[in-house]
C-alpha cells in the first residue's frame, strides 16, 4: 500500500495520506496534548482527527471545497470531536497561523514557495512543519522519516537560525 493516495476533485488533484503516514507525520512532528495542529488543505479531516484522538490536540482545518468542510465537520461530531476541531472554508493562504504549534501539509511543491513566507511572517518561533512526500526546496529538514513516502519535518527556530533566510 502506498502513503497516499490520488484523484481528481471538481478539477484539482486531491493528495491524501494513509492513517500509517499521518500517524507517524503527527509523531514525528511531536505533536502534545492541547497543542493545536493546522492541516492546510484538510480534506475530509482525517489529519486532525487523528490528532485529536491520539494526541489530544485542538485543530484548525483550512480546505477550499464546502462539501469536505461540511463532510470534516460531520466527521469531527460523529467522533465527539467537534469542541476540539474547526474547520474554515478558506484559501489556505488566508490561513491564519499565529497559534499554530505543527502545520502539516501534503500539497504540490508549487505552493511551497508562497507558504514559506506566509511560516516566516506568521509561524511563531516554536512551531514544526510536516510535509509529506515533498520537501520544502530550499530549506533543509529538521528530520525525516520514511515509509512507502518520505516525511519531512521542519523547525521554525533552527530555520531562523540560518543566514540568510531563504523564502
Amino acid at each position: 500500500m502506498l502513503g497516499f493516495d490520488h484523484f481528481e476533485l471538481k478539477g484539482a488533484n486531491v493528495l491524501y495520506s494513509t492513517t500509517d503516514t499521518i500517524d507517524e507525520a503527527l509523531k514525528l512532528g511531536n505533536l502534545k496534548s492541547g497543542e493545536t495542529l493546522c492541516d492546510l488543505g484538510s480534506s475530509w479531516g482525517e489529519v486532525l482527527i487523528r490528532g485529536a484522538e491520539r494526541f489530544d490536540a485542538f485543530g484548525d482545518g483550512y480546505e477550499w471545497s464546502p462539501g469536505l468542510v461540511l463532510e470534516s465537520r460531520q466527521n469531527a461530531k460523529q467522533k465527539g470531536l467537534d469542541n476540539m476541531l474547526r474547520f474554515h472554508c478558506k484559501d489556505l493562504f488566508q490561513a491564519d497561523l499565529t497559534e499554530v504549534d505543527l502545520v502539516y501539509i501534503f500539497l504540490s511543491p508549487m505552493y511551497h514557495s508562497k507558504l514559506r513566507r506566509k511560516f516566516k511572517e506568521e509561524l511563531k518561533k516554536t512551531a514544526r512543519i510536516v510535509t509529506i512526500k515533498f520537501p520544502i526546496k530550499q530549506w533543509t529538514e529538521y528530520k525525516r522519516a520514511e515509509l512507502d513516502v518520505p516525511i519531512f519535518l521542519y523547525k521554525m527556530d533552527k530555520l531562523l537560525r540560518t543566514r540568510p533566510f531563504k523564502y
